[in-house]
Formats: structure tokens, sequence, C-alpha cells
């Protein structure tokens, strides 16, 4: 079988091909001139006419070996009666299928995806659609024992060297000018290797139009979606099975398992909070953010805190608004007397990020980590018993993910999930069996006056985490 180095090498033009035999550099080597590799445009090219041919003639794609540890050789935890059910109906023959697994948080959909990618020769392409997600993936690879890399992350590059390749949907689907002259570089490398398989992560958002260019870009033979939410608000989910090549495979919902004792149950609140007077009396005109008055209603926060104190359990709260986090995680702070942790949100740097994860799953007994939506999607806390949200959101995914946060199964675990809302406000609308929440304890004049002022709208548009990028392009020496 060909491999991505010997097809790179037959599809390069004249000029990368010259510089390669001239200087007797491998492709790894190949000079950087302005955002892409020279000739990696050309291998992509001549790579997708090759295996456009093979499809059209229905010749096997061939994949790339891969010379370190790969799926081949991991070490994966046994399957579980529910996960090899799922599992046999990817396989036919012992070949594995495209398709999509659609289970709940917790059933173990990432085990699964990885036992029946084993079937599959090659590298596995995992994407993922956010940093959290990718960072719990690494971890499980490279603690079963294979040779991961991770785009965005990791400095070298080699083909046929790692058994993963990791990425976010958003690095692998950015117009390649829009990276810095070295992730493009990486980036364009990653998609010339022809891969066993590819796993989408969190396959319902792969029909958004930005995100659904990533299928095309992947020589690939199999592809598993994982999601546990087949659902999407603008109706593209009828899309997947066309975009990943297959139809869903396996489907098991929450109440089979729950009603099998398999998984606990969730107990559901929604609860409606008066708005604070001094909160209240602003919502008319445009001096302050509406939407932040609805999340920082003092009363909302109040109930929030009671909720953590009367429970004494790992919680996790949800916060929409990136300028509503750090007083939340103020207010959190002050007024109850468990540990608080945070807050993140896509701004926080990696190790903070990392650091503040390991610190919150390691805590013995009850705390609380504040979180913005990163924390929807792969957030791994099995023993989170609690789930605040004290800003709504109307997209139904979200909902069921964020609660999911709660239902992987633990020892004593009774969890609880609670949807905060403020009276009279567009984030109270559309809500059904709304509960008052009772009496709430009143909020100190100075507390309110700090939260009135992160609420105010402002000009001054927020700093960039993201540096600016050097332009100069680099030459061919």
């Amino acid at each position: 079988m060909a491999t991505a180095d010997t097809l790179a090498h037959l599809a390069l033009g004249p000029l990368p091909r010259r510089i390669v035999d001239e200087n007797r550099i491998p492709l790894d080597l190949i000079p950087v001139y302005g955002a892409n590799i020279v000739g990696i445009t050309e291998v992509l090219k001549g790579l997708k006419t090759l295996r456009d041919r093979l499809r059209a003639e229905g010749s096997e794609i061939a994949v790339d070996r891969v010379s370190c540890s790969g799926l081949a050789v991991a070490i994966l935890p046994p399957l579980r009666e529910h996960q090899v059910e799922a599992m046999r109906s990817f396989l036919d023959h012992g070949e594995p299928l495209s398709g999509t697994l659609d289970a709940p948080p917790g059933f173990g959909k990432t085990f699964t995806s990885l036992h029946i990618a084993k079937n599959q020769p090659g590298a596995v392409l995992i994407l993922v659609p956010t940093t959290i997600a990718r960072d719990q993936w690494r971890k499980t690879l490279r603690t079963r024992g294979v040779s991961t890399f991770v785009l965005g992350e990791d400095r070298v590059f080699r083909w046929g060297e790692y058994g993963a390749i990791l990425a976010t949907y958003w690095l692998v689907t950015t117009k390649q000018t829009a990276l810095s002259d070295d992730l493009a570089s990486k980036l364009s490398k990653v998609l010339t290797v022809s891969y066993g398989t590819l796993i989408l992560d969190e396959v319902h958002k792969v029909p958004a139009p930005i995100f659904s260019t990533a299928c095309g870009m992947v020589f690939r033979r199999t592809t598993i979606g994982c999601t546990a939410t087949l659902i999407r608000s603008d109706g593209r989910i009828k899309d997947l099975d066309a975009l990943i090549g297959g139809p869903v495979r396996f489907s098991i919902s929450y109440e089979t398992l729950t009603g099998q004792g398999l998984f606990p149950e969730v107990e559901d609140k929604t609860l409606s909070v008066p708005m604070h007077t001094s909160f209240g009396d602003r919502m008319e005109g445009g001096e302050f953010n509406k939407q932040l008055l609805a999340t920082l209603n003092p009363n909302k926060l109040s109930l929030a805190s009671m909720i953590v104190r009367k429970h004494q359990q790992k919680s996790i709260v949800f916060c929409d608004w990136v300028r509503a986090l750090a007083p939340t995680t103020s207010f959190l702070r002050a007024t109850q007397p468990l540990p608080v942790f945070g807050p993140l949100s896509g701004a926080s740097k990696p190790r903070e990020r990392e650091s503040t994860l390991s610190a919150f799953r390691n805590l013995p007994t009850g705390g609380v980590l504040v979180i913005s939506r990163i924390g929807e999607m792969a957030l791994d806390v099995p023993d989170a018993a609690i789930c605040i949200q004290i800003s709504h959101t109307r997209s139904a995914e979200a909902a069921v993910q964020r609660r999911g946060r709660i239902t992987r199964k633990s020892d004593g675990k009774q969890p609880k999930s609670f949807i905060l809302v403020s009276q009279g406000t567009p984030e109270a609308q559309n809500i059904e069996g709304v509960a008052e929440a009772g009496d709430v304890e009143e909020v100190e004049e100075p507390v309110r006056t700090a939260l009135l002022d992160a609420c105010r709208n402002t000009n001054k548009k927020p700093e960039c985490p993201v540096k600016k990028r050097n332009k100069r392009r680099k030459l061919l020496g």
C-alpha cells in the first residue's frame, strides 16, 4: 500500500519536488512560504484525485501505517453489555461501518468508539468541539498507550509516528491564511494522512455550515459520530447521515438506562425568582445590559448560593455571559463556605483550565465550579451532583448537555438540576412548569452595587486574548 509519504512525493509539483530531491530532505522539513507549506496544496489535490478515483472504481482506500503505538496495541477497558451491543452494530464481519452512536453522557461513548476503531488499521483522527474535550481525549489516549499528537499544542508532527491525532473542529475548518505559519504547516501535514477512522465527538455539531467542511477534508475509511443529543434547532441534523456516510447505528435513551438502574435519576426544577427592586427598576432604558441584569439578579445569585449550601455536594454553575462569570464567582465565594473554583471560559489559559478542573475533581467533598458554555460537553466529573443554570439557554441540545454533567453514576449520588430564571425578563419566556422559588436571602447594598456595575453597558471593547500573528513571510533559503 502506498503511504502518505509516498503519495505526497508523487503528487508534488516541479518546484517542491526539486527542493526535496536536490536537498535530500524529508517532507517534515519542507520550508514554509507565507501560510502554506510548499507543495502541500499540490499534495492534497493529488491525494484527493487519487482517492476519488479509487472510490469510483470501488477500490479499497489505502491507509497509512503507524510506526509507533497505535490503537492496535491500546489497552482499553472491557465493554459493558450495552457498549458491546453498540460496538457490534458498527461491525460487519469484523469491518467497521460508518455511522452515529447516540447515547447519554456517561454511557462510555469514548471507549466504545475506540474499540470500534481498533478493528480498522491505520491512525485515527479525532475532532472535538472544545479544548476541554480535546484535553480529556488526550489524557485517555496517552494513559492507554496510544501515541497521540495534539494539533495546536504539540510542536513536531511526523508522518506515520502517531496512532491518534486530536484537533478541534474550529482549527481544522479555519482558513490556513488565518493561522500562524507554524500551525498552518502542521494542519497541512495532518490533512495529508490517510486515516483508518475519523471519530467526530459531539457529532451533532457537524451539520453547522462552519464545521461541515471537515468531513470533506479528511481521507479515511470509516467515520464514527458520537453524540448525546441528536437535536439541532436549525433542522440540519437530517444532513448528518450524508455527511458522515452512514445512519444512526445505535441509540439508547437516558430513560432506558435509568429504568435498568444503570444511571441515576435526576430531579429537575425550574425556579422563577423575582427581580430585585434595585435591578428591576433599571430594565428600561439603555444604560444597563438587560441580559446581564437578568443573569446577575441578586435574588437569583442568593438562591444559587442557598442551593449549594443546602446540598453540600459538588456543584457546577453554568453562566452563558462571560462578563457575568467573575461577579458570580465572587458572590458565591462571599456567601457560602464551600470552595469555589473558576471562573473558566474560552479565554482561560490551558494551564489554568487544567489545574482548576483537576483541583475540582480531586475535592473529597462539596465544592463549586463556575464555568461558561465550554463546560457543556465532555466535562467529566463523575461525582458532581448539582447542576445550576443561572442563565437559561434556549438551545435544547445545550440544556441536555449541561444536565448530562451530573448523570454519571457514582455511589450515593442523588443528582439535581436547577434552572433559575428572573421574572419579567426575556429569559423567563417559553419556560414551562415554572415554580416559584420562595423566599431568598436579602443581598447587602454594597454587593448589589458591585453587581449593577457589572451590568452597565460600555463602549469599551474587551481585550482580545489572542495575540496578533506575526505576518512576516518566511523566505525560501
